[in-house]
């Protein structure tokens, strides 16, 4: 357990925490589970695990998952594309969901690479989803109408989803904007969620 809550550290201390996961935990996972529906992988970074295919595919064939989204910072696009394009090659019917980060300043090019790569994949598995994740913050709150505008133009995901603070046990809290503010995001989000669902052809928000 320790080395599954531990993430990024254990990779960065101790590169056999990795197997350690698959060998100690996750084969106990599958068997206990039973058939699952769903299945997310999210942070710190699932692309860091050299065995995450490997994971991946025990889980689908043990468990009859149907749904797998992946969380990532989009900073690993070659590991990535390699991912979603021998899972779905060896599991042509899941419906694969990547959800890039978009928000880190220092990040930002290697996401957008990331968000090519999987968009071009997408003409040759249409099960595949990419979708663009933005964390609100006070001090990213005014660039927020403009980040919605380039994503929906310039990158074209499947969506753009927004959250607030994802802060951790023991971490620093992320700094919301005011209440005004927020409201006014709100209704930006809103309104970004719709002209989606027009460009896709869907019927009206409710």
């Amino acid at each position: 357990a320790q080395a599954l809550n531990m993430g990024d550290e254990v990779h960065n201390r101790n590169r056999a925490a990795t197997s350690l996961f698959y060998r100690a935990l996750a084969p106990a996972i599958v068997r206990t589970c039973g058939p699952l529906p769903s299945l997310v992988f999210s942070g710190p970074e699932p692309f860091l695990r050299p065995d995450l295919y490997r994971i991946a595919r025990t889980f689908l064939l043990r468990n009859k998952v149907r749904r797998l989204s992946v969380h990532t910072d989009g900073a690993l696009h070659e590991t990535a594309e390699a991912f979603v394009r021998d899972l779905l090659y060896a599991h042509p019917d899941l419906e694969l969901s990547i959800k890039v980060s978009l928000d880190a300043e220092d990040a930002f090019n290697k996401a957008l690479d990331t968000l090519d790569k999987l968009k071009r994949l997408k003409s040759r598995y249409p099960s595949l989803s990419v979708v663009v994740s933005t964390l609100i913050s006070n001090e990213n709150a005014s660039a927020m109408p403009g980040l919605m505008d380039f994503v929906f133009t310039k990158v074209g995901p499947d969506r753009h989803e927004f959250d607030l603070d994802q802060s951790g046990p023991g971490e620093a809290p992320v700094p919301l904007p005011d209440a005004a503010a927020l409201k006014r995001l709100h209704r930006a989000v809103l309104g970004n969620k719709v002209r989606y669902l027009k460009r896709d052809g869907a019927g009206p928000l409710r």
